[in-house]
């Protein structure tokens, strides 16, 4: 799917604005359609994969410490930039939640990082109502 670019006017005058902000991602969960949610969604990925990759060859605690660390610097920041709201889903309302753990069945040499998010979605569409009274 593509988003076309138009002219359009506002109070503050014209420019040019994208129509829409969905991605033609085949999911039933709204938030990863959303341009915004799969764009911060891929960079927190991208930042976790690539620190997972950096401190490889570490012992396993230092690993997991290392790890946690970077989770709860890079999630907070995500939280306080605005990424990240309260989830109804997560222990607490908290906005992220995260887990460093080896693996049950090769734990002196494989960890399994998971974490949760709840991502802030993007107004599309605004309904307005005018009530008249007298």
């Amino acid at each position: 799917q593509i988003n076309p670019v138009i002219f359009d006017l506002y109070n503050g005058g014209g420019r040019f604005v994208a129509t829409d902000c969905l991605t033609a991602a085949k999911t039933r969960v709204s938030y990863k359609k959303l341009i915004p949610v799969a764009e911060m969604s891929a960079s927190l990925d991208n930042w976790v994969s690539m620190y997972a990759k950096e401190i490889l060859n570490q012992p396993m605690s230092g690993y997991i410490k290392s790890m946690k660390t970077f989770l709860q610097n890079m999630l907070e920041g995500a939280e306080a930039s605005g990424w990240l709201k309260p989830s109804k889903s997560l222990e607490g309302n908290a906005a992220f939640a995260y887990s460093v753990v080896p693996d049950e069945v090769r734990p002196a040499d494989v960890v399994h990082i998971y974490y949760w998010t709840s991502f802030d979605g993007v107004a599309r569409q605004g309904y307005i109502t005018q009530t008249l009274t007298r």
